[in-house]
């Protein structure tokens, strides 16, 4: 675990690239220091750009992301391989397709 984050949010995601950005964007303008949490994107095998995506997105984010991909496995299998990757003692496991409010990782 890493001592300085506070929250690792854990999202399962197939076939939903445009959607994901909108989601990661509200998670760039969380109240919250960027520092103290992070993001990691699981893609349960989505046959769109997903991965493309995610990877123009990263350097613009304010937190660290992660992000995995395997052959689809279903939902269940592809949120405990992000709650496996997550470092911080608090895991909020999150759709997709949540448009989160600035204050929402801080409550």
């Amino acid at each position: 675990m890493n001592k300085h984050l506070r929250i690792s949010v854990v999202m399962a995601t197939y076939n939903r690239a445009e959607t994901l950005k909108l989601t990661l964007d509200h998670l760039a303008h969380q109240t919250l220091p960027a520092s103290d949490y992070e993001v990691i994107v699981v893609d349960d095998g989505s046959p769109d750009d997903t991965e493309e995506v995610v990877s123009a997105m990263r350097a613009s984010l304010p937190f660290e992301l992660t992000y995995l991909r395997h052959a689809n496995q279903g939902p269940g299998y592809t949120q405990n391989r992000g709650i496996r990757q997550a470092r911080a003692p608090l895991i909020l496991l999150m759709a997709d397709d949540i448009l989160m409010a600035p204050g929402a990782l801080e409550a």
